[in-house]
């Protein structure tokens, strides 16, 4: 009987276990992680797997105004060392983002905190930035020439990016085509990696997908288009979907 038990009881963990991919395990996912490693992400996976590919010491530089450089005026960079001990100083389109104490943080063309974890994570942004990437906020796209005074035509979406709608609001567009965000934020799809600037159409693609009782509250809510109600629904679609892994 022992031994039937046994048997029955390693082969259900066997199962299960080769079921079960690592990125699923609690502790090797950022979101449900007790501690959060130190480091630098080149990619989404290294953020959802709590597994940063540099550990060791690096310094953020923030955008220097005053920098000759026009690119540095509007970008941070890393300085790091490699394991041969060559020194390193990268602009944020080389990485995903990077980890500091207990928080983390994204690259755009500056790195700005998760504000808010969840299902799909907060993140707010106000920078200055080429109106060449305005719709590009994830790094991993070449640089583009910035010719000026003429701004220069808007490129298409990255891979990963999704914009719905319109042009995000409050923004400046000085002589030399640079625009300033003021109160855009973005939200992360922990499942996917994908990144969304928050509007309706967004929204409603979101809770359409994972929770159709949110998206009937949220398509009869009459005030819909606005940041703060926006904001509301998306911590709401976090408490109701968490994430379990």
């Amino acid at each position: 009987m022992k031994i039937l038990l046994l048997f029955i009881f390693l082969t259900c963990y066997y199962n299960t276990s080769a079921q079960v991919d690592s990125v699923t395990v609690e502790k090797v996912s950022i979101i449900n992680a007790k501690h959060k490693l130190e480091g630098l992400y080149k990619t989404f996976t290294e953020f959802r797997r709590n597994q940063p590919f540099y550990t060791d010491s690096f310094k953020i530089l923030a955008a220097r105004p005053d920098d000759e450089v026009l690119i540095n005026q509007y970008r941070d960079e890393v300085v790091f060392t490699t394991e041969n001990g060559k020194r390193k100083q990268q602009g944020t389109m080389r990485f995903f983002g990077y980890c500091s104490g207990d928080s983390v943080y994204l690259a755009f063309w500056k790195f700005h905190p998760i504000l808010e974890f969840g299902h799909l994570s907060i993140i707010k942004v106000e920078e200055w930035r080429p109106e060449n990437h305005y719709y590009s906020p994830f790094p991993h796209q070449p640089m583009m020439n910035m010719p000026a005074p003429a701004p220069p035509p808007r490129p298409s979406f990255p891979s990963n990016f999704n914009n719905f709608g319109p042009s995000a609001p409050d923004a400046e567009l000085d002589n030399w085509g640079f625009k300033k965000l003021v109160n855009k934020w973005f939200i992360l799809d922990y499942m996917t990696g994908d990144l969304y600037s928050v509007n309706t159409f967004a929204l409603l693609d979101k809770f359409k997908l994972w929770d159709k009782e949110l998206y009937r509250e949220y398509k009869r809510t009459k005030f819909r288009r606005e940041a703060a109600i926006q904001l509301r629904f998306v911590r709401k679609f976090n408490k109701r979907n968490p994430i379990r892994f």
